[in-house]
This record gives structure tokens, sequence and C-alpha cells, in this order.
């Protein structure tokens, strides 16, 4: 997994096997977006009350690998800080992004 920080354009790694729910709580103390292959998080985010990171979620067969780098830098440089806060799913040929609404006091 690997996070990127909103604003600073820098990005900072999580060893493999860490805890999901400490990940999220990271990127969000960080305000990074988190982009991943784990299909854990295509649930956590939105089971996070507090979720102000972002997830950026590929979903990319092995033949369709060699534009992930240049989808995700113009993803990252396109949305920047507009991705805090949201869930986007890269699919060949197209990316989708949910706004991880958080919920409100009554």
């Amino acid at each position: 997994m690997t996070f990127w920080r909103s604003r600073r354009s820098n990005k900072a790694r999580v060893e493999q096997g860490a805890d999901d729910e400490r990940v999220i709580e990271l990127a969000r103390s960080d305000l990074r977006v988190l982009i991943t292959e784990d299909k854990d998080f295509g649930q956590l985010p939105y089971a996070t009350t507090q979720t102000r990171s972002g997830v950026i979620f590929i979903r990319c067969p092995v033949t369709a690998r060699s534009a992930l780098p240049d989808v995700i830098l113009k993803l990252v440089s396109t949305k920047r800080d507009s991705l805090l806060g949201c869930f986007a799913t890269v699919i060949p040929g197209k990316i989708r992004i949910n706004r991880l609404d958080l919920p409100t006091d009554k």
C-alpha cells in the first residue's frame, strides 16, 4: 500500500500485513490518500465514521498494468486535494469517484 499526501505530493509506504483500521487511521491523521489493491479497503472506508483521507482502489488485471502508473499520476495530478474524503476506483478505461460522506449529528 502507498499513501500519497495531499498538497505536498509525497508518499509513504505501509508494511504488508499492517492492520487495516490502523492504515486508515494513519491516512486520516496525515491527510493522505491511500492507494491500494487490497479488497478490504472496498468496504472499510465506508464503515469508518471518521474518514477524512481518501482511497484510490485499483482493480486492474495483469494484462492492463503497463498503463497503470500513468493513470494514477494523471488522477492524482488532476484531482489533487479533491481526492480527500473520496473513494476512487480505477479499472481499465474508467475511474469512478464517490464521496465518503460522514454521518451528521442530528
